[in-house]
């Protein structure tokens, strides 16, 4: 997540420790990235740190509600947005590389498919993809994020809790 989606999120009344944690990245997956995505990461004892969205017992983002999707909405952050798009250095819009984790890239689906399912298209993947961009060399120039990161590892055993103080529960899942 970038500074600007903490905010819009912390700024529904959520506390940063309820929905989000800190993960220590991999050397391997800073390995040719864009230099603007590398620049954003936060540095802690020498080690390349993100802030990521909380995941349920089962590996589900917090927000997610099965049957009704993302509950931040527009508010959701820009790799939401955009999830499991990325802008390739060409300009294409590509599935993002890695392992095949959506169901519409382990279908092969093309773009033209794709993209409807999660109500976006090109033009808009590239404007989220900007923002994205925008909002990670703004965190570079900035010691906030680094902050939030060093407050995040402090507060890692703390139970996770809603906007009105109650502790967050996972979501019930589906019969």
């Amino acid at each position: 997540m970038t500074l600007a989606d903490i905010e819009r999120i912390v700024g529904l009344g959520y506390r940063l420790q309820d929905f989000a944690v800190p993960y220590q990245y991999p050397a391997h997956l800073l390995e040719d990235n864009e230099p603007w995505w590398n620049e954003s990461f936060a540095s802690h004892d020498g080690k390349p740190y993100r802030i990521i969205i909380r995941k349920q017992p089962d590996g589900r983002c917090v927000f997610l509600d099965p049957g009704k999707g993302c509950t931040l909405g527009e508010h959701r952050p820009g790799v939401c947005k955009i999830f499991p798009f990325w802008v390739a250095p060409d300009g294409r819009v590509t599935f993002e590389p890695g392992a095949k984790v959506c169901y519409m890239e382990v279908l092969e689906m093309p773009l033209t498919d794709a993209l409807p399912r999660i109500s976006e298209t090109e033009q808009t993947i590239h404007q989220h993809y900007a923002q994205i961009a925008g909002d990670c060399q703004e965190m570079a120039e900035t010691d906030k994020y680094r902050q939030l990161l060093v407050q995040l590892l402090l507060k890692l055993h703390e139970p996770p809790q809603s906007p009105d103080h109650t502790p967050l529960q996972p979501w019930p899942r589906s019969a």
